[in-house]
């Protein structure tokens, strides 16, 4: 499939197969701000190294009211616009990068990793989880709080299964759900209907589930899946494969 996000052009950060259902969801009078689709900002459908061995799979990114001065930071705006094409070269999950310090993708991801972080002697610090995490968001442009649009899966959506796919054909893959399992999982189904639920990639541990999907960190305690299997020990084995 190809990748719809190769048309993204500076300022105009809506793709046009999405345009008309993203406008005509922004101009309902009765929605709360909240909600309101920010088409002002750059979509971040995916970031991360794509041919990373762990997937992560989020629901979209938020609003934090200080992007547009974000972008001022060490050339933040041209790595974002850069990643839509997937032709970043180094540090692919630039959220981790210490050059973006500050901004909000930063303050969002610094946590998550922080049990990664100071495993076994800083084992795994985020030059190298930078480039061996791969995430993935359901929903590709930014509002305050989420609410799904009538009328189905945009388009540009049907890119995100498609990576996920990829991913989960893969043997040597493992998927953290993050946030919006049965979002997800019934996106996934829908678009790929001979494929393995996840319920079943859950049952044979292809796929983890974070237990607070509110705070996903990727740590001991929240990798604990219902049956106490040991999600964190599989996840450090499975970035160790990289080292």
């Amino acid at each position: 499939m190809n990748n719809p996000w190769q048309k993204i052009k500076k300022d105009n950060y809506v793709l046009s197969i999405d345009k008309d259902r993203i406008n005509e969801f922004n101009k309902n009078e009765s929605l709360p701000p909240k909600y309101k689709i920010q088409d002002h900002l750059i979509p971040d459908p995916f970031f991360g190294n794509k041919k990373a061995k762990v997937v992560l799979l989020m629901l979209n990114p938020g609003f934090g009211g200080k992007e547009d001065k974000d972008y001022e930071q060490n050339n933040f705006e041209k790595i974002l616009l850069k990643n839509l094409k997937h032709s970043n070269t180094r540090k692919h999950f630039f959220s981790l990068d210490n050059a973006f310090e500050g901004t909000d993708a930063h303050n969002y991801w610094k946590p998550r990793v922080k049990e990664l972080n100071d495993f076994n002697d800083k084992e795994f610090d985020n030059n190298f989880l930078s480039e061996h995490l791969f995430c993935i968001n359901l929903f590709p442009y930014h509002s305050k709080e989420y609410k799904k649009i009538k009328g189905g899966l945009l388009e540009s959506q049907k890119y995100a299964l498609y990576l996920l796919n990829e991913k989960i054909q893969e043997k040597d893959s493992l998927i953290i759900s993050m946030r919006s399992y049965k979002p997800w999982a019934k996106a996934y189904s829908d678009e790929f209907k001979n494929a393995e639920t996840f319920d079943v990639l859950v049952k044979r541990k292809k796929m983890l589930i974070v237990k607070n999907p509110l705070n996903p960190t990727l740590s001991q305690k929240n990798l604990l899946q219902k049956d106490e299997t040991d999600g964190f020990k599989i996840l450090k084995d499975k970035l160790k494969e990289s080292l």
